[in-house]
């Protein structure tokens, strides 16, 4: 049962509480009026796939979006920008990722070498305002549009730009997230070094009709509540989870099995996917112990497990080309109760 079904007796931003009593959960109202958003701009997606982005974003500082043309991922990005990262501050800003719009010239390489040291001028100013101690509270967006393979390895495959020549290293912000929106039909590009710092979301959109309306909204305080909900260790992950599932022994059994099927089909995971996929499942929950994707909580964990699954631990197959000794215990494993991860393994 979703969250915003009518089970959670209409209430905007409260919990029901002990006596009745409504409990202020600021994260649901963020959520509330993100899919409000999306909405107006003409973001034409169900419920899942709109919270999965964002509990995703909650989990990783990296994240790439991939749909076919005019699905609307830009507009999703928008629609979440001017929610938690509205105001004067200039939080939000999108980017050319590829410059496209140089391929009839005679000189394309300049053209998209230069886009390339924008892109990273503009980044490095960003991460300047973030880093700012006035401003830790403060979420900045960054959304490079339309990116190709390219700024997969420059952009979204090194920590944090840590690699970047002729630099010193740069402590990466934890209030910075960087989007990336590549069209495409498919995602190919899997690589050990994409995974290891960028979540990849398959957007599932219906083409845009007409552009739709772009929200604009006060400055609000939505930054500093949507920041302290984000959980981004292992650590503060399993307390989290411990709290909302009531100290459940095999709440993680499924994720646990798939990892051992692995290891005995000499699949061999890096142990920070674990670690990962724990903190995907506890960003699920709001601060206020609320599920994201449903309020039962065995209903919530089920639903989270499948887009960990799917996102997070499948895609080191792709990138390790060895799916074929595990595809048939693997299907047998996740037909019939994990229909993301299930569908995903039947693309590899």
């Amino acid at each position: 049962m979703l969250l915003f079904e009518k089970t959670m007796a209409g209430q905007r931003n409260g919990t029901a509480g002990v006596n009745g009593r409504v409990q202020q959960d600021e994260e649901r109202a963020i959520i509330h009026d993100f899919i409000a958003a999306t909405a107006v701009t003409g973001v034409r997606a169900d419920r899942l796939s709109i919270l999965n982005f964002y509990v995703a974003l909650k989990s990783r500082p990296f994240l790439l979006l991939t749909a076919p043309a005019q699905t609307g991922k830009v507009a999703l990005v928008h629609s979440l920008a001017q929610v938690i990262a509205s105001g004067s501050a200039g939080q939000y800003h999108t980017m050319v990722g590829h410059a496209r719009w140089a391929s009839g010239s005679r000189h394309v390489s300049e053209f998209v070498e230069a886009q390339a040291r924008f892109n990273t001028s503009k980044l490095l100013t960003l991460i300047e305002e973030a880093v700012r101690p006035e401003n830790h509270n403060r979420l900045y967006i960054a959304c490079l549009t339309n990116i190709s393979p390219a700024e997969l390895h420059t952009l979204f495959s090194v920590p944090g730009w840590q690699m970047w020549p002729d630099m010193e290293p740069i402590p990466y912000p934890p209030n910075l997230r960087l989007i990336g929106t590549m069209d495409t039909d498919r995602f190919r590009w899997w690589d050990a070094d994409l995974l290891a710092h960028t979540i990849v979301v398959p957007w599932i959109g219906k083409k845009m009709r007409l552009p739709g309306l772009l929200p604009q909204q006060p400055e609000t305080q939505r930054a500093r509540p949507y920041l302290r909900s984000c959980v981004r260790t292992e650590q503060a992950a399993f307390a989290r989870l411990r709290r909302n599932l009531h100290g459940q022994r095999q709440a993680f059994a499924p994720l646990v099995q798939v990892m051992d099927l692995l290891h005995e089909e000499d699949v061999h995971l890096p142990q920070t996917v674990m670690n990962q996929a724990i903190v995907f499942l506890a960003n699920a929950w709001t601060v206020a112990g609320q599920g994201l994707f449903a309020s039962l909580p065995e209903e919530n964990l089920d639903i989270a497990l499948d887009l960990a699954l799917a996102q997070l631990v499948l895609p080191w197959l792709a990138a390790d080309g060895r799916i074929d000794p595990a595809r048939r215990r693997l299907n047998q494993l996740l037909a019939g109760h994990f229909p993301q991860a299930a569908a995903f393994l039947q693309t590899l």
